[in-house]
């Protein structure tokens, strides 16, 4: 952006690979509000990532969705990575820690089994009982699941 170069098409693994986004958080927020953005009909939108001078004072990354209106290009969602500012001030003003944390003898591992059916291949083979399929899959008891 500071080049002025034409606006590019990137990924968010791209763009975390580059640095451009250092927050997993962050490109979470980003992913599903373009998500969201084309769920809703959105047509046209671009990510605009903040210069360091437009930068609020308490974020470390901020990025803007912008939809191209009649009226030009507007701002419709502002997403920052604020991380712990707020609490750090809190801390700060109070003296008192806010942290929390348990430590077990033993860490524990939790198994849980996702069930996603991929609709589009399943669409092309199962028609239009994909969605006895899904039912069924989803409602089968675990082992049985796991047999498959």
């Amino acid at each position: 952006q500071e080049s002025y170069s034409k606006p590019t098409r990137r990924t968010i693994e791209e763009l975390m690979a580059t640095k451009y986004i250092q927050s997993q958080t962050l490109a979470y927020f980003l992913a599903r509000t373009e998500s969201f953005l084309d769920s809703v009909g959105a047509k046209v939108v671009r990510f605009r990532q903040h210069k360091a001078k437009e930068m609020a004072h308490y974020a470390k990354d901020c990025w803007d969705a912008e939809l191209l209106t009649c009226y030009g290009w507007v701002e419709c969602v502002g997403i920052a990575d604020r991380s712990a500012f707020d609490l750090t001030c809190h801390i700060k003003a109070t003296k008192k820690s806010l942290e929390g944390r348990v430590d077990y003898d033993t860490p524990k591992t939790v198994r849980v089994l996702e069930r996603k059916v991929d609709k589009g291949k399943c669409g092309k083979a199962m028609g239009k009982n994909t969605k006895a399929f899904d039912e069924y899959i989803q409602g089968l008891p675990e082992d049985e699941a796991l047999a498959l």
